[in-house]
């Protein structure tokens, strides 16, 4: 890698490995909204969300919609996540985690000067699945009441009280882990992302195999994009087979996820 080192730093930086929080969950639902498989089988399945109406035994929010019918369903369906907060608490969710592409915490630095020239984005929307969940930030600002922010509340309770609120924010996302069958997502999400890395061995040796092969007309191969939309694809798979394995009414953490395979002669879905 020395002697193309110089040749390397003269080529444009062209991945984007870092959370860019002005596009990922638009480019997610815009995704989603294109993708008539992944959607009917999560986001607009009425059997799943049914099964969760008549579980909890849930009203419809709209008067004059029947309680537990397919239009009540409909009312959980993709088109809905609109923001944050509906249908559900949700949180767009990278299923190749930012954290993976930290120096030295998979890859060298080396190995991603060789990534950096790869036509990725890991804010692309086939990298985002939208999980129930919360976000502190969030929840905390929308205690806020009249003049009174959020965080001014929240700097006012107890360290007792403080650990309800969180208890009781976690209790609700895990409730809504039985409208689509998906694990919930918290704030953080380290033993998931321990998952990934543990993951990226096959992409590390790509990358590798790149380092003393950078000459003036170099490009990376195919294989190193193939790879990372490879392992988005596979995780896809995994946390949505995973929430499906969870009895309706336990929901999960999605750090708690049980990387399933999918059944012998199916592809990945």
């Amino acid at each position: 890698m020395a002697d193309g080192s110089h040749i390397l730093n003269s080529m444009p930086v062209i991945a984007v490995l870092g959370r860019n929080p002005n596009t990922y969950r638009d480019n997610g639902r815009t995704e989603l909204k294109a993708n008539a498989g992944r959607r009917k089988r999560v986001y607009d399945n009425n059997a799943k969300i049914i099964e969760y109406l008549e579980f909890y035994d849930v009203d419809p929010r709209d008067k004059g919609v029947p309680k537990h019918s397919p239009a009540h369903a409909a009312l959980y369906h993709f088109e809905h996540f609109i923001t944050g907060q509906k249908p559900y608490s949700n949180i767009a969710h990278h299923l190749l985690p930012c954290e993976v592409f930290i120096p030295n915490e998979v890859f060298t630095e080396e190995e991603l000067e060789i990534l950096k020239r790869v036509d990725y984005d890991v804010n692309n929307g086939k990298n985002i699945i939208f999980l129930p969940g919360f976000s502190h930030a969030v929840e905390v600002y929308l205690l806020g009441r009249g003049n009174t922010s959020g965080s001014e509340l929240w700097k006012g309770l107890g360290e007792d009280a403080q650990r309800q609120h969180k208890e009781a924010w976690q209790k609700k996302a895990q409730r809504y882990c039985n409208v689509h069958r998906l694990p919930c997502h918290y704030d953080f999400h380290h033993d998931y992302t321990d998952k990934v890395k543990a993951d990226c061995a096959r992409l590390k040796q790509l990358l590798r195999s790149q380092l003393g092969m950078v000459c003036e007309d170099w490009k990376p191969p195919e294989s190193i994009p193939e790879e990372l939309l490879g392992l988005q694809d596979k995780y896809w798979g995994y946390v949505v087979r995973f929430g499906e394995s969870r009895p309706l009414g336990a929901g999960a953490s999605i750090n708690a996820l049980i990387k399933i395979k999918p059944p012998k002669g199916k592809l990945s879905s």
